[in-house]
């Protein structure tokens, strides 16, 4: 993903994230390799799973692993991931961690 188009909803703490801590002139992308998928839970539309898998970030890479729900909205699966704030790699000033957000395959690729 492209670390630029990170948003928080807060420019002012966007600017600082991407210019003090992610340093995207240096580091332009994340990356999160799957490893794993375990422990799903399905119910109608959703699914609740933890995802394995090798997170690069600021020239770090790391194995982690951390929960996900998805939901599907039509022929989009939508991905909501919560990364543990002791493996992100990054030093905080400000206790709001954000979410990763990803649009994942169309349903009929699944």
């Amino acid at each position: 993903m492209d670390a630029v188009s990170l948003d928080t909803g807060n420019s002012t703490r966007d600017g600082s994230m991407r210019n003090e801590h992610l340093e995207t002139s240096k580091f332009p992308t994340i990356d999160f390799l799957l490893q794993t998928v375990q422990a799903v839970t399905h119910r109608g539309e959703n699914w609740e799973f933890t995802a394995e898998g090798t997170l690069s970030l600021h020239g770090v890479s790391r194995d982690i692993q951390f929960p996900v729900r998805a939901h599907r909205e039509g022929d989009v699966i939508r991905l909501l991931g919560h990364l543990p704030r002791q493996d992100d790699g990054l030093s905080h000033r400000d206790s709001s961690v954000p979410h990763v957000h990803c649009r994942g395959p169309s349903a009929g690729q699944l």
